[in-house]
């Protein structure tokens, strides 16, 4: 990834969403993982850590509000 992110041909308002959404054992709560890398994330909340709650609607959300596909 470090190639990617670092070509400026590629890195340009880009968002890599990376998800680990893996539990086979269902009696368990599962927790998803998700890492976001690229120069749209904004600079405010580059290097943060979030612990809130989300679902893989959240995940769609983010990818809507990036590329202004939102509804109002």
């Amino acid at each position: 990834m470090a190639d990617v992110l670092g070509n400026s041909k590629f890195n340009n308002n880009t968002c890599v969403l990376i998800t680990f959404d893996e539990n086979e054992i269902y009696a368990i709560e599962n927790r998803v993982y998700s890492l976001l890398l690229g120069d749209a994330i904004p600079n405010n909340l580059r290097g943060t850590k979030d612990s809130t709650f989300y679902t893989h609607y959240s995940q769609l959300s983010t990818v809507e509000v990036l590329n202004h596909l939102y509804r109002h």
